[in-house]
């Protein structure tokens, strides 16, 4: 009420409080003491949502695959599946899987960046396991 005044006196329109969309991250478990209740309410919050995701992956790499095989097209070849599939494999290796997949994607840090006009519009040389 008190931002709708202020909003209204300054000839403006009060604006609403952002929204909370499904996928902003949660805290980091590490900061918060955890707790079998607070399991369970993160549980029950993100199955829904972790479980689309899960599924729409799925979706999206039996549809590569399914074309890639009617066209004779061998994606180990391509650097971009071969990360995919790495990035899977990170995801089934346990705690730490943000840094881990963060890292696969990633180019590495080059302190003189600025002075050589930063990475290359499709990463560095050493980007992505290259």
């Amino acid at each position: 009420l008190e931002m709708t005044r202020n909003a209204e006196a300054a000839g403006g329109r009060a604006k609403p409080p952002p929204a909370r969309y499904d996928d902003e991250p949660l805290a980091d478990h590490t900061t918060v003491p955890s707790t079998p209740s607070m399991t369970r309410a993160l549980s029950d919050q993100r199955f829904l949502a972790i479980r689309s995701l899960v599924v729409e992956l799925s979706a999206a790499f039996d549809r590569v695959e399914r074309h890639a095989a009617e066209e004779s097209v061998e994606l180990d070849d391509d650097i971009r599946w071969r990360l995919l599939a790495e990035a899977v494999a990170r995801l089934a290796a346990g705690p730490g899987r943000v840094e881990a997949v963060q890292e696969l994607f990633s180019d590495a840090y080059e302190p003189a960046w600025r002075q050589t006009g930063g990475p290359e519009l499709f990463g560095s040389p050493g980007c992505c396991g290259r």
